[in-house]
């Protein structure tokens, strides 16, 4: 799953190879994909090609929708060039679900044993 600002500096080319690894190795997945950008419309045609039916654009999210895309889902990807503090990443966390980053700023002291760095 993926919450946050839809463009280049997100890093969201880095979740399309991974994910086309991924499905070249026949595994069931499903990719959520929430948030708006000035990418959205190249970046939700992309995902949509390649993954089908096992894509969902949800849009901008907040309250309960937000609440419930966060209990349904187990990844939460974030492979940013550049971040701050992302609000979504510390949501994810406080859901429980595993979080996979890119090095950058926001995660000089993350916890690399709950965590994975890409």
């Amino acid at each position: 799953m993926f919450i946050g600002r839809i463009s280049n500096t997100k890093g969201l080319d880095f979740i399309y190879t991974a994910l086309s690894k991924l499905k070249k190795l026949n595994l069931n997945f499903k990719f959520i994909m929430a948030g708006a950008g000035p990418q959205q419309n190249e970046y939700v045609q992309k995902f949509a090609s390649l993954l089908g039916n096992n894509f969902e654009f949800k849009g901008v999210v907040s309250g309960q929708t937000k609440t419930a895309l966060y209990q349904s889902c187990h990844v939460f990807l974030l492979p940013s060039l550049f971040e701050g503090l992302p609000m979504s990443l510390l949501e994810a966390m406080s859901f429980g679900l595993v979080p996979v980053v890119t090095k950058c700023r926001f995660n000089k002291y993350s916890d690399y044993q709950q965590a994975k760095l890409v």
